[in-house]
C-alpha cells in the first residue's frame, strides 16, 4: 500500500477495510459465495462448530468460511472459484479472518503489535511477523496460521508475496501451467535454478519455502 496516497484514498481504503472486516464474518453477506457454495455448505458445514446457517438468525463469527477453505479440495468447482477469494482475502489481512484473530489477539499484542499498525493498510504483515515468530506462538494461535498456509500452499495465486514478487517469472514461464495442486509453484522452482530470476521473487521464494519447512512441523 502507499502510505502516501491522497487523503481520499486513504479514506477510501479504511472504508474497505471496516466493511471487510463485518463482511468476512458472515457468508451470507457474500453473494457470489452463499449462491456457488449453497449446497457445499449445506453438505460439509452443518454441525456443531457451525451455528449460523443459511436461514439463522445467529451471527457468523467466520466459521463457514473455516469450513469450506478447509474443505477447499471437496468442494464443487463454481464455489472453490469463491473460496479462493475468501482465502486470498484472509492472507491479507489477519482482520479479515475472525476465527485466527480471535485465536491470535494475544499473540499479535504481544509479538506484533508494530506491524498490526493500521490495519487498513497492513498489508499481510502480522502474517509475516507471526511466522518470523512461530516459536513463541500459543498453540491455538499456530494451528490456525497452518491451517491457512496449508490452503495456500497448493496454489501460487493464493501466496499474496510469490505473486506480486514473481509476477513476471510465472508469466515468462509458467503462463501455460494450469492452477492449483502446487503445479505452478512446481514450474517456477524449476525455472529458478536455470532462469534469471529477479532478487525480489528468489528472496520471496526463500522464504516460502521456509514456511513449507516450518508448516511441516506443526501439528494439525
Amino acid at each position: 500500500s502507499n502510505m502516501n496516497a491522497p487523503e481520499a484514498t486513504q479514506q477510501c481504503k479504511q472504508q474497505l477495510h471496516n466493511y471487510l472486516v463485518v463482511h468476512m464474518k458472515d457468508y451470507r453477506l457474500d453473494y457470489g459465495l452463499s449462491h456457488a457454495c449453497k449446497t457445499d455448505v449445506s453438505r460439509l458445514c452443518e454441525g456443531d462448530g457451525v451455528k449460523c446457517q443459511a436461514d439463522s438468525e445467529l451471527a457468523c463469527q467466520g466459521e463457514v468460511y473455516n469450513c469450506l477453505i478447509s474443505n477447499i479440495t471437496s468442494v464443487t468447482s463454481q464455489c472453490k472459484a469463491q473460496v479462493k477469494e475468501a482465502v486470498s482475502l484472509h492472507a491479507l489481512n489477519v482482520r479479515y479472518d475472525p476465527l485466527l484473530f480471535a485465536d491470535c489477539k494475544e499473540d499479535i499484542t504481544e509479538l506484533c503489535l508494530m506491524e498490526f499498525g493500521s490495519s487498513a493498510t497492513e498489508q499481510y504483515a502480522v502474517h509475516d511477523c507471526l511466522f518470523r515468530n512461530v516459536d513463541l506462538l500459543s498453540k491455538k494461535c499456530k494451528r490456525q496460521e497452518f491451517k491457512l498456509e496449508a490452503v495456500k500452499l497448493r496454489d501460487v495465486e493464493l501466496m499474496p508475496h510469490i505473486k506480486k514478487d514473481c509476477a513476471s517469472e510465472m508469466a515468462s514461464y509458467c503462463k501455460d501451467v494450469p492452477q492449483g495442486n502446487g503445479q505452478k509453484w512446481s514450474c517456477i522452482s524449476h525455472y529458478a535454478m536455470a532462469k534469471p530470476f529477479s532478487p525480489d521473487c528468489l528472496r520471496s521464494m526463500y522464504l516460502h519455502m521456509k514456511r513449507i519447512a516450518l508448516s511441516k512441523g506443526v501439528e494439525p
